[in-house]
């Protein structure tokens, strides 16, 4: 989310990702290695080094990004023999299709517009 808020203006470092995040270094290393090794973001080394997306926000879909760091998406291992796995497959294709329905770019809006809406009031 943070490399979509800033879009393509400079490249961002993880110590800035992950202040903002909150996110471990350690922790973001592996998100950002996958993330690279998927295509989704570059990394530039060196002082005025960091890391890009490599498409627009508009452009990467919730499912992409969560492939690349999880490998996979599925609700829940099923039984082979279970009865009832069709109602595990018929639920993985809708997850699949919201995910794929979903942008970076909408994420980043309702996050925008979550955080407007929050302003601290100090009224009486």
């Amino acid at each position: 989310m943070e490399l979509g808020v800033h879009k393509n203006e400079i490249p961002i470092q993880k110590k800035a990702i992950a202040d903002s995040r909150g996110i471990p270094g350690p922790f973001l290393d592996h998100i950002l290695s996958d993330l690279r090794r998927s295509g989704l973001i570059k990394s530039f080394r060196g002082p005025k080094g960091g890391h890009l997306l490599s498409k627009n926000p508009e452009e990467i879909t919730l499912k992409e990004v969560i492939l690349s760091i999880e490998g996979g998406i599925s609700s829940l291992e099923s039984d082979e023999n279970c009865c009832h796995k069709w109602v595990w497959q018929d639920l993985d294709e809708l997850i699949v299709t919201k995910l794929n329905s979903i942008f970076l770019s909408d994420l980043i809006e309702k996050e925008t517009v979550e955080q407007q809406t929050s302003v601290t009031s100090y009224s009486i």
